[in-house]
């Protein structure tokens, strides 16, 4: 999905999936999550930060357990998750290392 916003008739529209955010910095990447009711499977390497910035955001792990994460809030995943599912209808940003982890 495109991270570019988009008006039509004055109304923001925001895309919906996942995308990658441009970082200046090489040792984390960013991802935004637009949620309209469908999981969103999103792999990832490392310690990892999901912060829920509108509406109703949940994470599960491996573990499958749903934890809510209220807006403004963070929920931290382990090294050893290799995949996380993002649910619910509204924002977050997902903060992992990046590719350059020396």
């Amino acid at each position: 999905a495109s991270c570019n916003r988009s008006r039509s008739r004055g109304t923001r529209v925001r895309s919906v999936g996942s995308c990658a955010r441009p970082s200046p910095w090489r040792d984390f990447a960013l991802r935004r999550v637009a949620l309209a009711g469908e999981p969103v499977r999103l792999p990832v390497a490392g310690p990892t930060m999901v912060l829920a910035t509108r509406g109703e955001v949940a994470v599960s792990g491996a573990d499958a357990e749903r934890r809510i994460v209220p807006v403004g809030t963070v929920a931290f995943a382990t090294d050893d998750e290799a995949e996380l599912t993002i649910s619910g209808r509204g924002e977050a940003f997902v903060a992992s290392p990046g590719g350059d982890r020396g």
